[in-house]
């Protein structure tokens, strides 16, 4: 009864949640960009900004419109 099998099982990845505040305090830190004016830069460093922000494990989509006034057509494309 005791067979070799070929089975994958997936690994369940907890998803954890990072706050507005979080984020709007990391693009000031690490970008120097204030609160609001993201979408005031150039296209190219805007896409960017938000294509790193959109690696982080636990920033949403809806998450980086909402904090950054960019648009979601935007966000999606970079």
């Amino acid at each position: 009864m005791n067979e070799v099998n070929k089975d994958i099982c997936l690994d369940y990845e907890e998803r954890h949640r990072i706050a507005d505040e979080e984020i709007i305090n990391l693009i000031e830190e690490k970008y120097g960009v204030e609160k609001g004016f993201l979408h005031l830069l150039e296209r190219q460093k805007m896409n960017k900004i938000l294509s790193d922000l959109k690696t982080i494990n636990g920033v949403t989509i809806r998450q980086l419109v909402r904090v950054t006034g960019v648009s979601k057509f935007m966000v999606e494309k970079a």
